[in-house]
Formats: structure tokens, C-alpha cells, sequence
């Protein structure tokens, strides 16, 4: 297939052989990749400001020197290259860290660039800049690790002042664990800000439905792990206290629609079905974390 439509076959029967096969044309991967960035760079943008005005105490003056680990940054590293900018040692981990995209990445930051001009013109794009330059976002300005948050290997223990997710800790398949790991990196006087979200990612306007099903395979990758592993909030909140966190803030997002709830208690798989509606209801929360104690419950 490579050979039959490399790059010196002409272009007219590259796309011929592409559709045979049944892949999608030149001009359709142009337009998807165009419509992932179209709902992307905003996104980027939303989480960014998020992580400077309601997420990080005291950011942006707070950034200069803090070490911050960010765990799943996706796709992009945008936020983490804002943070950077403002003088923060930014170190990403994630098992299935993101390469760098050479059809999408450089279009990519350089639209964020843009949108960062006009619209937050006092975020700092060095960071942004180098990345663009050196057409690579693993390394310059922050640090990148390929590992799982169960196994944060190489990290000694008290490397960071400050650790933050968003939609990561739904998907791990060993929590407690990651959760012991996030503890032992985290400085004595440390803080944590991770966002989760309860939800069944197979259909968000149907939440609960994984709770549901009485058996509920969670393997250890990540097309596994992509629907959710199940946990609630109390759950999240127990397992945060083993681990020695204190939960300083509890902020809610959003709870289960009460006519939904209503379908769904009578077809909950156990243990779901024996929980309070208290431990159902809610759909996602962001905790704020200190590590103040050095030894777990």
C-alpha cells in the first residue's frame, strides 16, 4: 500500500488507490483535520484561561519558578506552553504522551499563536514560539515523560509544587496506585488541582450507563479505559485520603438529570444499585489537594 501510493506515484491515482482501499482523500483528511482545529484552538484556549484564573492560586504572578507536573495533556500542550511562558518548569507524563503531528501540530500552534494575539494579548508565547521554531513540543522549553501515572518512574519523591489534570483520573485503570504515585512526587505543602468526570464517555447525555452493565472490562490501554473506570465521587474523595491528600476545595460541576435518574436506578448493576442517590448524582467535580501530610491513612 505505501509503495502503490507513495509520494512519487501521480497525485491523481494516489487518490484513486485511496478510495479504492476505502480511505479517505487527500481533500477529506485536509477538512477533518481542519474541523478538529476549528473546535480546538478554542478549547486550548478555555482551558488555558481556566488554569490561570480559577484553577492555580495566584497564577499568573504565582508561576514564576513553581514546578508544576501536568498528567494527560492530550493532544496539544497549549496550556502548559502559556505556563511555561510565564516562567513556570513544566514537566508533562502521560503513557500515550502525543507526538508531534507534522500535518496538524505546526497549523495548529501557529492558529493558537493567532487567537492568543487577538484575544490574550497579555499571555507570554515564548514558550509557544520555540515550539513552532524547532517543530517538536517533547522538549525546549518543557519537560516530557512517556510514562503511566501508576508508574511515574524516574520522578523522585517531593519534585513538585503543584500537580493538575483535566478528564485524566476516569480513565486510569489502577487509581489508587496513580494516586500513591501523585503523593510520593508531591512536595511536602504541595497542591493538586485535577478535574474529573464521572460520566459514561459513550454517551454523555446517558451517564450512568456503565453502572449499569455487570461485567465491565477494564484492561490497561487506553481503548480499555477510553469509556471511564466506573469510580464515583466518594469513591475519588476515599481514595485522595488514602493516598495522604487533604481535600482542601470541592468544586461540582454538574449533577444527573432527575427523570434520567429515575430510568436508571431500577437497572444499576451492583455495587451501584446499593449506593445512596447522594453518590450517584454527581457528574463531575474538580478537587483542590494539599499534601501537607507526609504519611497515608
Amino acid at each position: 500500500m505505501r509503495t502503490v501510493l507513495g509520494p512519487f506515484a501521480p497525485f491523481p491515482i494516489r487518490q484513486w488507490g485511496r478510495q479504492l482501499f476505502g480511505l479517505p482523500t487527500a481533500e477529506q483528511d485536509v477538512a477533518a483535520r481542519a474541523a478538529i482545529m476549528q473546535a480546538a484552538v478554542p478549547y486550548a484556549i478555555q482551558i488555558t484561561h481556566h488554569y490561570l484564573t480559577c484553577w492555580i492560586p495566584g497564577a499568573p504572578a504565582s508561576l514564576r519558578g513553581i514546578r508544576i507536573l501536568e498528567l494527560g495533556p492530550g493532544r496539544d500542550f497549549t496550556p502548559a506552553l502559556i505556563l511555561a511562558g510565564y516562567g513556570a518548569d513544566v514537566t508533562l507524563a502521560d503513557l500515550y504522551l502525543e507526538r508531534w503531528d507534522p500535518h496538524y501540530h505546526p497549523a495548529f500552534y501557529r492558529a493558537v499563536r493567532d487567537e492568543v494575539r487577538r484575544s490574550r494579548p497579555e499571555w507570554p508565547l515564548d514558550a509557544l514560539d520555540e515550539v513552532i521554531a524547532r517543530g517538536d513540543h517533547w522538549a525546549g522549553p518543557i519537560r516530557t515523560l512517556r510514562r503511566s501515572l501508576e508508574r511515574l518512574s524516574g520522578i523522585p519523591d517531593d519534585s513538585f509544587d503543584l500537580t493538575i489534570s483535566n478528564a485524566v483520573f476516569e480513565h486510569l485503570y489502577d487509581v489508587p496506585q496513580a494516586l500513591r504515585e501523585l503523593y510520593r512526587v508531591t512536595r511536602p505543602g504541595g497542591i493538586g488541582i485535577h478535574q474529573i468526570d464521572y460520566r459514561d464517555h459513550n454517551n454523555y447525555s446517558r451517564p450512568l450507563e456503565f453502572l449499569t452493565l455487570p461485567r465491565y472490562k477494564l484492561g490497561r490501554d487506553r481503548e480499555a479505559t477510553r469509556r471511564g473506570n466506573r469510580f464515583r465521587h466518594h469513591e475519588f474523595a476515599d481514595m485522595f485520603r488514602s493516598a495522604g491528600f487533604e481535600i482542601a476545595e470541592l468544586h461540582p460541576d454538574a449533577e444527573a438529570d432527575p427523570e434520567y435518574l429515575a430510568d436508571v436506578l431500577p437497572r444499576l448493576a451492583p455495587p451501584y444499585s446499593a449506593m445512596s442517590l447522594g453518590q450517584l448524582k454527581p457528574l463531575g467535580c474538580r478537587f483542590h489537594l494539599s499534601g501537607q501530610r507526609k504519611s497515608p491513612v
